[in-house]
C-alpha cells in the first residue's frame, strides 16, 4: 500500500483469562472508507478502544500517519504533518486526549452528547480541541483570544451546515431526533480536525431515509480529505462505502477483500449464518471476551 494511513499490527487485547483480540491486523490507505465487521462480541469495539487510548493491548503495535488538521487556508488538511516520520505515529501506549490531537476522532455505538448543552456548543467542544489559547481563553481575553473563539464558532456553525443540522443550531442535544443526534456526536468528531475517523455503528437504529443520508454523508467526509474506519452490521450500508471490509469473529480476523469476496466468503457465511448444515453456532459461550471488551464501549468519555 503506497500510501497508508493507519497499520495495525499483531494486535492482542486480554481481559484476565479472556481473549478480546487474538493477533489482529489490517492496514488502511489513505483516503479511504475501511469497514470491520462481524457478529455481536467479535471485538469491533475492543479494537476502536485499542486504537483510541481506551485500552492498552498486551501486545502489538497500531502505527498512524497523520496529515495536517484542515484550515480555512487549507480545508482538507493536505500536506503530512509537521514531525511525522516515515514510521508514523504509534498509537499503543497513547491516552485518548493525546490520540485526538495526533488526528484520530470516533463516535461511539451509545450516543455520548452533552444534553442540556445546545447543538452547536457540543459540536464546539470537539472543534476547540485544536484551539491554541487553552485555558488561558477565560482568563485572559486578549484580542487574539477573541478571535479564536469567533473562528471557533464559526468553524461549528459550518459544521452543522454540512451534517445537515443548520436548522438544529441552538437546540438541546438532547432535544434532537436519534438520527440527528448521531449526526451531531458526526459533526463534533469532526470539529478535532481528524486525519481518520472511526464510526461506530453509525447507522444503528436509523430509519432506510436516515441510512441513505449517512451514505452520502460519509462519501462527503471522506471527498473532505478525511479517512474512514468504520463498524456496522448493515452490510448494504457497508458495501455502498466502503472498497475493504475486514472480519472479525471470536477477536480473529476471519476474511479480508472487497464486499463482493466478503460476501461470499464460507468463512464469513458461516460466522454470521451457522456451520455448513445450517445449524446454529453453539459456540455462543466463546464471544464472552469479545462481548465484555465491546460493551465498555465508550467508558473512556465518561472518564
Amino acid at each position: 500500500m503506497a500510501d497508508p494511513i493507519l497499520d495495525v499490527r499483531d494486535v492482542t487485547l486480554r481481559f484476565g483469562g479472556l481473549t478480546s483480540l487474538d493477533g489482529v491486523s489490517l492496514r488502511q490507505g489513505r483516503g479511504s472508507v475501511l469497514a470491520v465487521i462481524g457478529p455481536n462480541g467479535a471485538g469491533k469495539t475492543s479494537l476502536f478502544n485499542c486504537l483510541t487510548g481506551a485500552y492498552r493491548p498486551q501486545q502489538g503495535s497500531a502505527r498512524f500517519w497523520p496529515t495536517a488538521p484542515a484550515t480555512s487556508a487549507n480545508p482538507a488538511g493536505a500536506s503530512a504533518l509537521e514531525g511525522v516520520g516515515e514510521g508514523g505515529v504509534e498509537l499503543v501506549g497513547r491516552s485518548p486526549h493525546r490520540v485526538a490531537r495526533v488526528g484520530i476522532a470516533r463516535t461511539f455505538q451509545n450516543i455520548r452528547l452533552f444534553p442540556e448543552m445546545s447543538a452547536v456548543e457540543n459540536v464546539q467542544v470537539g472543534v476547540e480541541v485544536r484551539a491554541r489559547a487553552g485555558a488561558l481563553r477565560g482568563l485572559v481575553p486578549t484580542r487574539a483570544v477573541r478571535r479564536e473563539e469567533r473562528e471557533i464558532l464559526e468553524r461549528s456553525h459550518l459544521l452543522l451546515d454540512f451534517v445537515g443540522l443548520r436548522h438544529r443550531v441552538r437546540w438541546p442535544a438532547g432535544s434532537l431526533a436519534y438520527g440527528e443526534q448521531r449526526r451531531l456526536e458526526i459533526a463534533r468528531a469532526l470539529g478535532t480536525s481528524p486525519s481518520l475517523l472511526l464510526l461506530d455503528e453509525p447507522a444503528a437504529g436509523a430509519t432506510a431515509s436516515e441510512r441513505r443520508d449517512l451514505v452520502a454523508l460519509i462519501r462527503a467526509i471522506v471527498d473532505q480529505g478525511v479517512s474512514v474506519l468504520l463498524i456496522e452490521h448493515d452490510i448494504r450500508l457497508v458495501a455502498a462505502v466502503a472498497r475493504s471490509i475486514v472480519v472479525l469473529n471470536f477477536g480473529r480476523v476471519i476474511a479480508t477483500g472487497s464486499p463482493e469476496q466478503i460476501r461470499s466468503d464460507p468463512a464469513v457465511v458461516e460466522a454470521y449464518l451457522g456451520d455448513s448444515d445450517g445449524r446454529a453456532d453453539d459456540r455462543a459461550g466463546d464471544r464472552t471476551a469479545g462481548q465484555a471488551g465491546d460493551r465498555a464501549d465508550g467508558r473512556e468519555g465518561r472518564r
